[in-house]
């Protein structure tokens, strides 16, 4: 026979299993045939003014506009100073672009350097496409 061992409060579920229902709950089963009460007037009494809204006191625009906002959102704390932005803008983390005025800014910012090595690679990939189709090989 095994050992009865006590399980520690803290692994315990906090909420009682699904199966044990509290006092509060009552089941419905679809063998019954009784209706459930009606509670309330059976008809409700027509309104005796008219529903309006009333109007605001100056226009208030909508939450989501249908433009999108043309300035960036600002930074919500204070502002930064001269000292805090040099600094920034000298932090150098992993995998971070390099810093403007630099040679591998200008050539990973260089839209035409990047056209002429897509169209060498273009060239090159055709190039070999071609010689193994005109190329006869062996089945």
């Amino acid at each position: 026979m095994a050992p009865t061992a006590s399980i520690p409060r803290f692994l315990l579920p906090l909420r009682p299993p699904l199966w044990s229902l509290s006092p509060k709950t009552t089941i419905r089963h679809a063998s019954k045939k009784s209706a459930p009460a009606k509670k309330g007037p059976s008809a409700p009494s027509p309104p005796s003014k008219p529903l309006v809204l009333e109007k605001p006191a100056k226009f208030v625009p909508p939450s989501h506009p249908a433009r999108l906002r043309k300035d960036p959102p600002r930074y919500t704390g204070p502002q930064l100073s001269a000292e805090q932005i040099a600094r920034q803008s000298v932090k150098k983390y992993p995998n971070m672009m390099p810093p403007p005025g630099t040679f591998m800014h200008w050539f990973l910012n260089n839209k035409s350097i990047h056209v002429w090595i897509a169209l060498v690679r273009s060239l090159l990939e055709l190039s070999r496409l071609l010689d193994w189709l005109t190329v006869p090989r062996e089945h």
